[in-house]
């Protein structure tokens, strides 16, 4: 009888163990894998896409705060494509990306655009790479309004506005803006614009203002002439 207990208890002494490796793994190597499956053993870099229109902060200002706690992550990269967006949430990533890089370093990779509010963000990195294709730069403001009112006059639509103030309803769709408007729009236009200008140089010690201002004029250029001009530190691609 005890010879053939024997097997029996080998086959459940090694169950034991296999389930006790299971438990483990479950325990200790499961919580190291990344979103994608893979496992994480070493550091890491995160990588954060910033793509398309900005028109809001909140999902990218909450990744890079989990990139900065993450303390196997030891750097992160920005991939920049977009051609811009609103003032307020670019400012947001800005800042929250300038926050970041007082622990860890952090690089902008520029791929097919990075324009407007996209390069603004890029600026807050310590580094910024542009791939050799890129279009970078478009530094500058702009507010457009639409003005249906000759349209609405000629298939009999007319709007009514009651107003707490004469400027209430600035930028309306039903009329033009007068001159005061104008005037009230420029100045918000170009503090705005003051204010990527000092974000630009601030980002970029070597370059000076007058160095800047040829370029600052809205326009795009190639990676190859924004690293010329400063803008970059270089032509690299991601990898």
């Amino acid at each position: 009888m005890s010879g053939k207990g024997h097997p029996i208890l080998a086959v459940l002494i090694l169950l034991a163990v296999v389930g006790l490796f299971l438990g483990l793994v479950l325990t200790f190597v499961l919580p190291m894998a990344g979103p994608s499956g893979a496992f994480s053993f070493k550091e890491k870099i995160g990588v954060l896409p910033i793509e398309g229109t900005i028109t809001q902060s909140d999902p990218l200002v909450a990744q890079l705060v989990e990139f900065r706690k993450d303390r196997r992550i030891k750097a992160i990269i920005l991939r920049v494509n977009s051609p811009g967006g609103s003032v307020g949430p670019s400012q947001e990533i800005y800042r929250e990306i300038r926050k970041t890089i007082e622990t860890k370093k952090v690089i902008a990779s520029l791929g097919s655009l990075a324009a407007s509010g996209g390069y603004y963000v890029a600026c807050g990195a310590d580094r910024i790479h542009a791939a050799p294709g890129a279009a970078v730069g478009s530094i500058g403001v702009i507010a457009l309004f639409l003005n249906l009112e000759k349209l609405a006059g000629k298939i009999g639509v007319e709007t009514q506005v009651i107003k707490s103030a004469d400027k209430k309803d600035m930028g309306g769709l039903w009329r033009a803006l007068t001159d005061e408007e104008r005037k009230v729009m420029q100045s918000m236009i170009d503090e705005y614009y003051g204010r990527f200008l000092d974000i630009v140089l601030a980002a970029r010690p070597g370059l000076t203002r007058e160095r800047l201002l040829p370029l600052a004029d809205g326009r795009i250029v190639t990676a190859g002439r924004a690293a010329e001009g400063g803008l970059i530190d270089r032509v690299a691609y991601l990898d």
